[in-house]
């Protein structure tokens, strides 16, 4: 256990890991997906729809009540890990970033003003 991190102490972790897995069972939102998408990280995430809205299904799921489950996930992420990885980085680019947020605030300003 690390206790309470920084910013930059926490994103140090991310990218010295080689995937990411998310078994939580219940979440509001799951800001430690939108971490380990920003830090490129395949998601391998419980099959909740929080998870699958944050990811926008760019991961791969499982059931988490189920060790069996999980560990085909991670069987079947390991052919992978490189798409998932780029499909991490893809999503959060578009979706999160910040710079995308406000240019689709504007787009949507822009067109409320015509």
């Amino acid at each position: 256990l690390t206790g309470i991190l920084s910013h930059q102490d926490t994103l140090r972790l991310y990218r010295k890991a080689d995937v990411f897995c998310f078994p939580s069972n219940h979440e509001s939102f799951g800001v430690p997906l939108l971490e380990a998408m920003a830090a490129g990280l395949p998601i391998l995430a419980s099959d909740i729809p929080v998870a699958k809205e944050v990811t926008h299904s760019c991961g791969v799921y499982f059931n988490q009540q189920d060790p069996e489950s999980i560990a085909d996930a991670i069987i079947k992420s390991v052919d992978i890990l490189d798409s998932l990885s780029q499909a991490s980085r893809d999503v959060y680019d578009s979706h999160y970033r910040y710079s995308n947020i406000w240019e689709q605030v504007i787009e949507i300003l822009e067109r409320e003003e015509s």
